[in-house]
């Protein structure tokens, strides 16, 4: 059963949708973990309503992210 989840930790790029600069969200959290962790792949963030995450750019719509990623991370509380 292992296995079915190779994908998931051994993914070379990832885009967090929906990653935010607000310290009590719970995106926050997954955000800055990609950021301050070991992960060698490529983050995206994606959120039409910023800009800047950690000095790096978030793209507005996805369709603008430089290639297809491994993984995708949504996060929402709605």
């Amino acid at each position: 059963m292992g296995y079915l989840l190779n994908d998931f930790f051994s993914a070379d790029s990832v885009v967090v949708i929906r990653a935010v600069k607000y310290p009590e969200a719970p995106d926050y959290i997954i955000t800055k973990n990609f950021v301050e962790t070991s992960f060698e792949g490529e983050c995206y963030f994606v959120n039409p309503k910023e800009g800047c995450l950690f000095t790096k750019s978030v793209f507005t719509p996805i369709a603008e992210l430089l290639k297809v990623p491994d993984l995708g991370i949504v996060h929402s509380l709605y």
